[in-house]
């Protein structure tokens, strides 16, 4: 079995056992904190989309790597792209199938990251939430860069959204810092916006006060276990 098709089974099992523990239920779209985090999410990639003068979205083409349900095409249909500019792709058979029944006007397949089907600079939105650090190998986190690379238009822009630090609690994963995505993505102008209070603070806090969880992430910045990055292809 090559490095890729290892990663690739790895990342399967250690869904499959995280969906017999339950602990999906976690993300839950009931659950206060997700409901936090996702409006986090969408205000701070909403101002980069504004920063680089993405107001009228209808014409992006844009690729989901590890799509899951699809939540993020829909709400990027919701501000604006047209269904069929909306792609997503994801290994999880199960996570396909539940995107399709939701959406099926959505062009959504199960594939692998590694082996695209689509042509040379295709897209220009690629994004991938929580992806890489689900990616243990260093050589397979950047084969899969390089891919992504392969289908972004000039000026197309990519999306990470992920951990800067690892989990101790989870070996299953491993934190994407600022050093780390420049060795994937070289070259490329980055921003990057910290966010996301550290779970096991704001799981509980939020379902008391997302005001209180709006002031702690913002004042101490140490406690944001997540960034957004933003990286546009200006490479000639």
């Amino acid at each position: 079995m090559g490095l890729i098709d290892s990663e690739i089974e790895r990342i399967r099992n250690t869904y499959s056992k995280r969906d017999i523990s339950h602990i999906g239920k976690r993300y839950s779209w009931n659950c206060p904190d997700v409901q936090f985090t996702q409006y986090r999410i969408k205000h701070v990639i909403s101002r980069l989309f504004v920063d680089l003068g993405w107001y009228d979205l209808k014409d992006i083409n844009t690729l989901d790597i590890g799509c899951g349900n699809g939540s993020w095409l829909r709400n990027l249909q919701e501000w604006g792209v047209s269904a069929s500019a909306l792609h997503g792709i994801d290994i999880l058979s199960d996570r396909i199938e539940a995107a399709l029944r939701l959406s099926p006007h959505i062009d959504f397949r199960v594939a692998s990251g590694w082996s695209l089907p689509f042509e040379d600079n295709s897209f220009n939105l690629i994004s991938a939430h929580t992806v890489f650090s689900s990616i243990l190998d260093s050589r397979a986190r950047l084969e899969l860069a390089n891919e992504i690379v392969r289908l972004l238009k000039p000026e197309g822009m990519i999306l990470l959204y992920d951990f800067r630090i690892r989990n101790p609690r989870n070996a299953d994963t491993l934190g994407i810092n600022k050093n780390e995505v420049e060795r994937l993505f070289p070259n490329m102008p980055l921003k990057i916006k910290s966010l996301t209070l550290a779970p096991p603070i704001q799981r509980p806090l939020a379902r008391v006060s997302p005001l209180l969880v709006h002031i702690i992430e913002a004042l101490i910045p140490l406690l944001r276990t997540h960034c957004v990055y933003c990286l546009v292809n200006r490479n000639d």
